[in-house]
């Protein structure tokens, strides 16, 4: 498995010379058996290119061929030819092409390399969809799978911008090659000197070419650096969703702290002016029961004056009333020995009665205004046959004389 730890790579410088030095990796692991047969054994293939993802030397049939499997579709590889010394060279335009194939025949090098390899016509950069003879005006291409078509005419017009920009500014000198980082690889458990440079997605493991060959040749497989950039592309589309949903948890965040900070001191201010209400029903409740016992203690006296005045008059009454009563005994005990005298008694007392018989409602009225009814305690039934009694006495009197 690849570790996530990254090196940066130094800039490649590769001479003419050293070129020639260089086999083929992919000859020496074996992979093409009809390529390796018709090659000497004491002859080994000379690199005609490389392969950037795998870092390995290649010769012109494995550079035609290396794109073409599954697990390499992606890989991007270089001609050795365009590379000088650590840099990259750039054809500007078809005529530079012209003239450096027209020197090329003058050397006895037409259609051939420097190395002796066969040339293709000035295409440093593989490409799977077989244009070799469409070459822009800087002759790059980015390497694509099979399905895939080259640059687009925006990528492809941004791309030529800068390289005219960069050759102006140099005076259409050679410009360096850039500074890339390469990945560190884990070594194959089967494999010690082998790099597991290979993810199986049938088999969801890190394989390096010779298990790929051996054992996974018809599983769907993919180069590490296309894996990495397809996962570094998933994560970066998660991360910006985990970020807006973050802005998004924040702007929620702040909009429930503002409106807990108002809740807030809306339920301080409720909360004080219940308070305040209180208080203030408080105030009116104690003023209006002190007012109310003030009135109740008023009305109490009055009360009890105008009782007090009338319970006085009663007994006054009632004491006229018991003298009477009295008389009226002392007229019993008399004897008819003065009828004029008895005579006038009988009507002095008459008068009394009468005036007994005028007080007794209003006595009860009186009381009964206070939820009292007055009972007099004189059976006047008895006062009014004595009257009779003592009236037909008279009468009997007054036939006799």
């Amino acid at each position: 498995m690849a570790t996530a730890a990254t090196t940066t790579a130094k800039p490649l410088l590769i001479t003419q010379q050293q070129t020639r030095s260089l086999s083929c990796d992919e000859c020496a692991l074996g992979k093409y058996k009809k390529h390796n047969n018709n090659n000497n054994n004491n002859n080994k293939s000379i690199a005609n290119g490389y392969c950037t993802d795998c870092q390995l030397n290649l010769c012109r049939i494995c550079l035609n061929h290396h794109n073409k499997g599954r697990a390499t579709t992606f890989h991007k590889t270089i001609k050795f030819r365009s590379i000088l010394n650590g840099v990259f060279t750039s054809v500007n335009n078809n005529n530079n092409n012209k003239n450096n194939n027209q020197n090329n025949n003058q050397n006895g090098d037409s259609g051939y390399d420097n190395d002796g390899e066969e040339d293709d016509g000035g295409n440093d950069f593989n490409v799977n969809n077989n244009n070799n003879n469409n070459d822009d005006n800087d002759g790059l291409y980015m390497e694509t799978s099979r399905k895939n078509k080259k640059m687009s005419t925006s990528q492809l017009s941004s791309l030529n911008n800068s390289n005219k920009k960069s050759s102006n500014n140099k005076n259409n000198s050679l410009t360096p090659v850039p500074t890339t980082t390469t990945t560190t690889f884990d070594r194959c458990e089967f494999h010690r000197t082998q790099d597991k440079k290979v993810f199986c997605n049938s088999c969801n493991l890190f394989i390096c070419l010779l298990c790929y060959r051996k054992q996974h040749y018809n599983h769907v497989c993919s180069g590490v650096n296309a894996v990495v950039i397809e996962t570094k592309k998933v994560l970066a589309v998660d991360i910006e969703l985990i970020k807006k949903c973050l802005e998004t948890a924040r702007i929620k965040i702040r909009e429930i702290e503002t409106e807990k900070i108002s809740l807030a001191l809306q339920l301080k201010m409720a909360a004080a002016a219940i308070l305040k209400e209180q208080e203030v029903l408080a105030k009116m409740a104690e003023t209006n029961s002190k007012e109310l016992l003030e009135d109740l203690g008023t009305l109490e006296l009055k009360l009890m004056t105008s009782l007090g005045a009338e319970i006085d008059d009663t007994n006054d009454k009632v004491k006229g009333l018991q003298s009477m009563l009295a008389e009226i005994k002392d007229i019993k005990s008399l004897k008819m020995a003065d009828p004029v005298c008895i005579n006038r008694n009988l009507e002095i007392h008459e008068s009394a009665i009468s005036y007994c018989n005028d007080i007794t409602p209003y006595l009860n009225k009186k009381v009964n205004r206070k939820h009292v009814t007055f009972k007099s305690t004189i059976d006047w039934s008895k006062v009014a046959n004595m009257r009779k009694n003592i009236l037909g006495v008279i009468e009997g009197i007054h036939f006799i004389m």
